[in-house]
């Protein structure tokens, strides 16, 4: 009992330690990527630092293949406004932690929910449209 207590308190410790090691990687990835410090990273300042030695160990230490970089960004640009913030890159890369089938299955699931909205957005207007067309035949 004894034992395996100690393992259970080591296997978390660990787990702990993995942690911090994971939150300060990608901080200190955002702080290479955000190359004008403005608190906010485009992905045409990812894809100019894809090359980079130091950028390819910040993804490999995330467990984020580079070539799955642009559907990384697309993940977190959560308002489809072409940056993300400091805060919302931390949250994102530790949900997505794992292989790169973790990061496909995300991003699968993000543009399906878009696809569903665009397509409840689509239905509506098309509702309206007929709505009307019925009022003017009617």
């Amino acid at each position: 009992v004894v034992t395996g207590v100690f393992t259970e308190t080591a296997l978390l410790s660990a787990k702990r330690d993995e942690d911090i090691y994971m939150v300060n990687h990608v901080r200190q990835l955002f702080r290479t990527l955000d190359l004008d410090e403005s608190g906010m990273i485009s992905w045409p300042q990812i894809e100019t630092q894809l090359g980079a030695p130091e950028v390819q160990e910040y993804f490999r230490a995330i467990d984020v293949d580079v070539s799955e970089a642009q559907g990384l960004f697309k993940l977190l640009d959560l308002n489809d406004i072409g940056v993300i913030s400091a805060d919302d890159f931390l949250n994102g890369c530790i949900r997505i932690r794992g292989p790169a089938r973790a990061l496909e299955t995300m991003l699968l699931l993000r543009e399906t929910t878009r696809l569903a909205q665009r397509h409840l957005e689509h239905a509506g207007r098309m509702e309206q449209l007929l709505m009307d067309l019925d009022m003017r035949m009617g």
